[in-house]
């Protein structure tokens, strides 16, 4: 395939999603060369997982604009109720992670996610433009939900050879994308429970990205980070607010919402990034509860 995946998705979306190729393109009107080459490094590592599967970008596209339609559904829903309409883990069980068509077209769907949300490459950039700053200081590197590698495959091209990393996840489903995505030895894959974790374990740095809004008691996993971290450690977490998706749990309702959940959990705020879905004035974002994309580099208090 051409190296230039962006034009390929541009392509399939235009001949199966016009109001999605119009927005998208808008988008990649105010994209500089950084962002074509994340997005190029990105989904030539994802495209391995695709030919792993014998399938190609067309079916990762349907699986976009399926992922698209019932993210309309959920937020009909939740604009009525002002309640995400799974209130469980196991509602979610039950429906997604035991249904293997739906999971893996949700998951397929989020790849493409990844580079043509705007709100999803803000999260991204944020971690990717800082790492810098915590490369002297990470000998042992842990990922909890690795999902397609996009952020563990970043710190591996900025930390030291010398540096441990292990990535931990419940689905051996996402194990196995992330080793046929990310290609290396350099990662331990661990199929476990982020609770079974040993609390003598240490970290320097820790990522949980889109994992908090998934569990039922969200400050009790975060609690769990903050004892595998080392007392000079970091942790670099996203979450959305006022974001309903199929396997959402946890409604957070605002940035302020979820500063004080992180206080709460026992961090302190180093670095935060937070930024709407739609690009318009904050007022009408706020009244319309668009979703709203959360990221910070935390520590604890």
């Amino acid at each position: 395939m051409a190296e230039d995946y962006i034009s390929v998705i541009t392509s399939l979306l235009e001949k199966t999603n016009a109001i999605q190729a119009k927005k998208f393109k808008t988008f990649l009107d105010t994209c500089d060369d950084l962002y074509r080459k994340r997005a190029n490094l990105f989904f030539s590592q994802y495209e391995r997982l695709l030919n792993h599967l014998g399938k190609d970008f067309s079916y990762s596209v349907d699986c976009y604009n399926r992922m698209n339609t019932d993210m309309l559904y959920e937020r009909i829903q939740f604009l009525d109720t002002g309640k995400y309409s799974n209130q469980s883990f196991e509602d979610v069980k039950n429906k997604i992670y035991l249904s293997p068509d739906a999971f893996e077209h949700h998951m397929h769907g989020l790849a493409i996610a990844q580079f043509v949300w705007w709100d999803q490459y803000q999260r991204f950039s944020f971690f990717a433009d800082n790492l810098h700053k915590y490369v002297d200081r990470t000998g042992r590197y842990l990922e909890v939900g690795g999902g397609h590698g996009l952020y563990i495959s970043e710190a591996l091209r900025h930390f030291n050879n010398d540096t441990t990393f292990d990535l931990v996840d419940i689905s051996p489903t996402s194990i196995e994308m992330s080793k046929v995505a990310l290609n290396t030895n350099r990662v331990n894959y661990i199929l476990k429970d982020i609770f079974d974790f040993d609390g003598k374990e240490k970290f320097d740095f820790i990522t949980i990205g889109e994992v908090i809004e998934h569990v039922e008691d969200p400050k009790a996993l975060m609690q769990k980070l903050g004892e595998l971290l080392n007392d000079n450690g970091t942790i670099y977490v996203t979450t959305p607010a006022n974001a309903p998706m199929i396997d959402h749990i946890y409604l957070f309702h605002d940035a302020e919402d979820i500063r004080s959940f992180l206080q709460n959990a026992g961090f302190k705020i180093v670095d935060e990034r937070a930024v709407f879905a739609e690009n318009m004035e904050y007022k009408k974002a706020v009244k319309y509860k668009v979703p709203l994309m959360y990221a910070a580099f935390i520590q604890k208090s």
